[in-house]
């Protein structure tokens, strides 16, 4: 069983949620049933409507370190002990994340975080970043987490896309484009979306636009009014094939983010732009690759300047029949539609051995990790008391048999008693250390 705490509404958009669904999705194909742990019930129909249980925290999305959300989301996991805890939230603190990993470490959970900002290294057990740019960031989480980093899964090869977007024919390119894709974000940004309808409708003849309306998004009446002034621009909302919409569509404008990959696995040449400081790598990323055209930021450029832009870069798009064919052909190599199946895979293995040895052995606070290609071991306990245990898959075994590490598990693992600490030898507790890392580490 898989739990995922993560949020999503009109302020932080869907992306978020979004993303966890397709790894839910594929987690249920693999036959692992998954738990939505939310702040609030706001998305909680969105949840349960794709066959997933949900807990509601009654607390608030932005402030997840109080003591209401940290009670609920260990008594979820105590009391359930899934193989592994998903957080996916821009809200966390370090303070969080440890007493999640402590509450994760004693249910034999995994703690994983999602993250794309490469800016603190969070505590947990296995970090994603399936960003265009992440897997060039591995020497930067390397450098946040220093001698001790989590398992790292890095890249758009693991980018979690819905199981529509999964093995994609490779797109016929039109010899001339007409139709257009816009969307602006799950919970949308209405003044920009207002300005693009009002620049599209005015445009040339022949040019018509689709516009997607997020379910979050308060201005959705408002929006489908401007509209209807025009015969080239239809509005969708709750859109169930997203995937077909896409491939229909020549060319896109979009809002950076969790869209442009699914806009990639579609191989629709897209103009892209950002809301927010987090969605600037990402687009900025694309523009240097050449995958996708970056336009600007709507709080710099304002959203006349930036809808103008966006409309007439598309139209031009639309006109260059080589450049899209060369867009969509780079596109094809950034996602599969399979990422969500690697992060499974790799949760999977990365659980597998760590809990079926625990099991065997009867260990407490056993974490595993990934070292210069090699699986090693950390014993959570010792581990606070700067004893790192490493040794190979097939050493094991071999290591619990050993009296040294009996001493030293009794001492610090049992129970988590660290009161014991004071009636040790400190002198044999020393050369034990001594040898057990010039053995093991």
């Amino acid at each position: 069983m898989y739990y995922f705490r993560v949020d999503g509404n009109a302020d932080i958009g869907m992306g978020h949620i979004m993303r966890c669904l397709s790894i839910a999705e594929e987690a249920r194909r693999h036959g692992i049933q998954s738990v939505f742990i939310l702040s609030d019930d706001i998305l909680h129909n969105l949840v349960t409507d794709r066959g997933h249980q949900v807990v509601v925290l009654n607390t608030f999305y932005n402030v997840m370190g109080e003591q209401d959300e940290m009670e609920g989301i260990q008594r979820a996991i105590k009391g359930n002990k899934p193989t592994a805890l998903i957080v996916d939230s821009y809200f966390v603190t370090d303070e969080y994340l440890t007493k999640l990993k402590y509450t994760c470490n004693e249910s034999l959970t995994s703690l994983v975080y999602i993250d794309d900002l490469v800016k603190s290294g969070y505590p947990c057990d296995i970090l994603i970043d399936y960003n265009i740019y992440g897997d060039q960031y591995e020497s930067d989480y390397k450098a946040l987490y220093g001698a001790h980093p989590p398992y790292f899964i890095l890249g758009a090869k693991f980018t979690p896309l819905r199981y529509e977007f999964n093995g994609i024919p490779n797109r016929i390119t039109r010899r001339v484009g007409k139709r257009i894709l816009v969307s602006t974000g799950g919970s949308g940004y209405a003044d920009l979306t207002k300005e693009i309808i009002m620049e599209a409708g005015e445009s040339e003849d022949g040019y018509n636009f689709d516009i997607i309306v997020g379910n979050l998004n308060k201005d959705f009446n408002e929006i489908q009014s401007a509209a209807s002034q025009y015969k080239n621009i239809e509005i969708y909302r709750d859109v169930k094939n997203m995937s077909e919409l896409m491939k229909s569509s020549d060319v896109a404008i979009s809002a950076a983010g969790s869209t442009l990959y699914e806009l990639c696995a579609t191989q629709t040449p897209t103009v892209t732009f950002i809301l927010a400081d987090n969605q600037k790598s990402g687009a900025e990323c694309f523009d240097q690759e050449g995958i996708m055209e970056y336009c600007g930021d709507v709080r710099e450029l304002g959203t006349k300047v930036l809808a103008e832009k966006l409309v007439s870069r598309a139209i031009e798009l639309c006109e260059n029949y080589d450049k899209r064919e060369m867009i969509s052909a780079k596109q094809r190599l950034v996602v599969d539609g399979h990422g969500a199946n690697r992060i499974i895979e790799n949760i999977r293995q990365y659980s597998y051995s760590y809990y079926s040895f625990r099991r065997r052995n009867g260990l407490r606070g056993l974490q595993k990790y990934l070292i210069m290609g090699h699986e090693v071991w950390f014993d959570y306990s010792l581990f606070e008391h700067g004893i790192v245990g490493a040794v190979p898959d097939d050493e094991l075994l071999d290591i619990h048999n050993d009296e040294e590490y009996k001493f030293i598990y009794d001492v610090f693992c049992t129970k988590h008693d660290y009161e014991k600490i004071g009636n040790v030898d400190m002198g044999k507790y020393s050369e034990l250390v001594r040898r057990y890392q010039e053995r093991y580490c």
